[in-house]
């Protein structure tokens, strides 16, 4: 039960306190479909940053990385296979 609680908690730490980024500032998210990994693309769709997700899993996770509002989703060694929205 506490596991999400911790994943949204580690995650808005990670983006908000640890980073320094700013709004329109570019992140990159290592390995998408994890609980920290899913709080943090949406954490920084909200908190105005650009998300880039990479992902050596299967495309259902990099699809679902930009359904939760990341800017692109890559694939390791093969380059960006989908949505690209400037």
């Amino acid at each position: 039960m506490l596991r999400l609680p911790t994943a949204w908690l580690t995650a808005y730490r990670m983006i908000a306190v640890k980073s320094e980024t700013e709004p329109g500032d570019t992140i990159l998210v290592q390995g998408a479909g994890g609980g920290v990994s899913t709080a943090l693309i949406v954490l920084g769709t909200v908190l105005g940053r650009r998300v880039q997700v990479t992902s050596p899993g299967t495309r259902a996770k990099r699809d679902l990385a930009l359904s939760l509002g990341a800017d692109q989703a890559f694939e390791p060694g093969l380059g960006c296979l989908s949505g690209w929205r400037p």
